[in-house]
């Protein structure tokens, strides 16, 4: 048996150079008992639908407790949703959360990766998200992902029977994935970029509670690797997502002490059996490395010579793969994964931070790296070498770093002229081979005579010299328009040092007046300045683009805006006091349709010079002082006013909700077709008549949805005026609620009314007009 075990190992390098990375190992660990099961060179994927969806205690168990590899593939940017913390969305959302994710998964120690898909909104099954999604095309990403990252094991949050369609729709690809992944006759194509089929071992869906067979985590106890739990490690991570938030008042030592998984998919028989670790069970590949696998104890690896060992057998591995063209991926892989346990065995902790993160060629960024000792070994570093693109620069040599010691260096780099700039995240969000600049840190050290090297990445995004933007990019006026009120804003951003002259110009639209050129001074940092379109004597309805012209020197840019002209009224001698959220559109839209008296700010004691209060969408949350106002919100309807209150989350309301007359409970109910089903109740109601008419069509050509968080058992005093579905559900009559109350009114809208103003939505517009006018006496 012995002599067949050597002449196969002989006539394997690969399995030779295992065998004995794996013989050198055992012999120092011998007595070694660690108590948990260690992962080792293994990898673990994470499956999510959108950004803040990731298993953030399961990723830092796996990978800051157990050194084990951690991926999180992401099937969306997250552009579909609200933001907290400011006007941005759609594509600018998205390459915000797309920053916030990357930020979590950098705490959670994971490699990131995006499938792209886009992000609608909220969506109620799988077939309605593969409508959007394309199915075929979503799947070969995942396929393919799957086969790059080489995981053991896989794990989503996600299930196909609950929750958003798009947590639906990623399950049921997970599903399919992990068989196509295993399969050679799929997706061949593959095959020219050097991947090939992989089988992970096992697949797995989280679930609530324990159940028979599930699978459990510990997430509770502290590590003494990072001084904290799993959970509290994933809520700081999940509060970098913070166009999500607010996330305060979260659990933090509090909560479960376990997570708890379902396997769904195996590819070995015995993994069926309940089992103590999510990699339990697995045959280690090969299987001579199995006992430096158990020792998992950081300080009892190095005072035994692991870290040491472990860089042997990454040497081996590496210089193996080379030689084995089969198997060159899974070897450099595993080796890669070697080097990082050398690096986590030492106790080196580090962070490389870049400053500013967003720079013009020829300026200079300045790289911050620190390393702390938290071990119990010297480590020799032999040198350090900052770089972005092709620049470069080597500051250090011949450092010893001793137990306990905490050394900081900075480079400071000057990015070339002629270095290419990067284009903004939000116009290449979807670009799958997109390559963004960074600064990288190489740091070469020695353990056992090997030379090693570990590298860090800060982002780093090369920005023209000038660039500007108009805002807004789209809006709506009111036919017979002679005068704008609020101007568009040219924001020029000048990245250079010195201050330079431009000029301005406007190509008016067909039925504009010409505007002049405006000569402008652009000192260093960023600009605004106005300019006013002005719409000539029988102009009609209708769209009109027109292009903004910037020139400074010989470099001309042009961005594209546009003005609706449309049949929208408003009462414009009202006198409104809007309090926005953080989304806030309200007072723009007033402006545009040319109301003169619009106020954003007032003390609660202070209401009675209004006609009509408007609160913001989500305001309840924005504006911490809101709860200030429910009295004086009260007499003001009372004596005659006009209260209207836009969409809240269910959460946002209870216990922070402005004043209501009635009971007002919200739901999680949503209509999540723009197209959705609505039936006029009332159709002589004043909402629907004044001051302008409401037609059929002014419902067509939504953006996006709705209506959010409908209410729910609320009062019958409300009178319902529409009613509203997604198709084949029941219909919902909480989109537009409006009650008496004294001598004034109130109205509550869970319509969602600011993705139609920022597209320009004429019948929107004009119902959203009616229902902000003070109804007639």
């Amino acid at each position: 048996m012995e002599d067949r075990v050597r002449v196969t190992l002989a006539a394997c390098p690969a399995l030779l150079a295992l065998a004995l990375a794996g013989a050198l190992i055992a012999s120092a660990d011998d007595e070694v008992k660690s108590p948990r099961a260690d992962p080792g060179g293994r990898i673990i994927l994470n499956l999510a639908a959108h950004p803040d969806d990731e298993d953030g205690a399961l990723l830092a168990y796996y990978s800051k407790a157990l050194g084990a590899r951690t991926a999180i593939i992401v099937a969306t940017r997250g552009e579909g949703g609200q933001n907290a913390t400011g006007g941005e969305s759609g594509v600018e959302l998205g390459a915000l959360r797309s920053k916030e994710m990357a930020e979590a998964a950098r705490i959670l120690g994971a490699d990131l990766y995006f499938l792209n898909l886009p992000d609608f909104g909220y969506s109620k099954s799988a077939s309605e998200t593969f409508r959007v999604w394309n199915k075929a095309a979503a799947l070969e990403r995942l396929v393919r992902l799957i086969r790059e990252i080489g995981p053991d094991v896989i794990v989503t949050n996600h299930d196909t029977d609950t929750g958003h369609g798009h947590h639906r729709a990623l399950a049921a690809l997970a599903l399919e994935a992990y068989e196509r992944a295993a399969d050679p006759e799929q997706y061949p194509v593959h095959a020219e970029s050097g991947l090939q089929a992989h089988q992970a071992q096992r697949l797995f869906f989280r679930i609530p509670e324990a159940r028979k067979g599930s699978f459990s985590i510990p997430v509770g106890d502290e590590l003494p690797e990072i001084g904290r739990s799993p959970r509290e490690a994933a809520l700081e991570a999940l509060r970098r997502h913070r166009t999500q938030g607010p996330w305060e008042g979260l659990p933090g030592d509090g909560g479960r002490d376990r997570q708890h998984y379902r396997l769904v998919r195996s590819a070995e028989p015995t993994a069926a059996k309940p089992q103590a670790d999510l990699f339990a069970g697995i045959p280690h590949r090969p299987p001579w490395t199995r006992r430096y696998w158990e020792a998992d104890d950081p300080a009892h690896l190095f005072s035994r010579g692991g870290a040491k060992l472990v860089a042997e057998a990454a040497f081996r591995l590496a210089s193996t793969a080379e030689a084995n063209p089969a198997q060159s991926r899974w070897l450099a892989r595993r080796a890669d994964i070697l080097e990082r346990r050398v690096w986590r065995t030492l106790q080196i902790l580090s962070d490389l931070s870049v400053h500013p993160e967003a720079i013009a060629p020829g300026q200079e960024v300045e790289a911050t790296l620190v390393l702390q000792n938290a071990g119990r070994q010297a480590t020799q570093i032999q040198k350090i070498r900052f770089s972005a693109g092709d620049v470069a620069k080597e500051i250090e040599k011949g450092i010893l770093l001793e137990p306990g010691e905490r050394w900081t260096t900075v480079a400071k780099l000057v990015i070339p002229r002629d270095f290419p700039p990067t284009r903004p995240l939000a116009e290449t969000l979807y670009l799958r081979d997109r390559v963004q600049p960074v600064v990288e840190v190489s740091l070469g050290y020695v353990v056992g005579g090997r030379n090693l090297v570990h590298r860090w990445r800060g982002d780093l995004e090369v920005r023209p010299a000038f660039s500007f933007r108009v805002e807004p990019p789209m809006r709506i006026l009111p036919r017979g328009t002679r005068m704008i009120r609020r101007p568009a804003i040219v924001s020029v951003a000048n990245r250079t040092a010195i201050e330079v002259e431009g000029e301005i110009w406007v190509d008016a639209p067909n039925g504009f007046a010409r505007t002049s050129k405006m000569t402008v001074r652009l000192p260093p940092g960023e600009t605004d300045h106005p300019i006013l379109l002005r719409p000539l004597s029988g102009i009609g309805s209708g769209e009109y683009p027109f292009d903004v012209h910037l020139r400074i020197g010989t470099g001309l840019r042009i961005r594209r805006a546009s003005v609706t002209i449309g049949d929208v009224k408003i009462d414009r001698e009202a006198r409104y006091l809007v309090l926005e959220g953080k989304e806030g559109s309200i007072e723009d839209f007033l402006r545009d349709l040319g109301v003169a008296d619009v106020a954003t700010e007032a003390r609660p004691g202070s209401l009675d010079g209004f006609d009509v209060i408007v609160i913001g969408e989500r305001a309840s949350v924005a504006r911490e002082g809101l709860r200030a106002f429910e009295e004086p919100l009260r007499e003001f309807v009372r004596s005659g006013g006009h209260l209207v209150v836009l969409y809240h989350k269910t959460s946002e309301w209870d216990g922070r909700a402005p004043f209501a007359p009635y009971p007002l409970p919200l739901s999680r109910n949503r209509v999540t077709d723009q197209d959705g089903s609505v039936r006029i109740l009332l159709p002589d109601h004043q909402i629907l008549r004044s001051p302008n008419i409401i037609r059929p069509r002014d419902w067509t050509g939504w953006v996006q949805e709705r209506g959010l968080y409908f209410p729910g058992d609320y009062s019958e005093r409300y009178e319902e005026i529409i009613e509203v579905s997604d198709p084949h559900e029941k219909l919902l009559r909480g989109g537009i609620l409006f009650a008496e109350f004294g001598e004034g009114s109130y109205l509550y809208t869970s319509l969602v009314w600011l993705r139609q103003i920022r597209a320009a939505h004429e019948g929107a517009a004009r119902l959203l007009a009616n229902i902000l006018s003070p109804p007639a006496p």
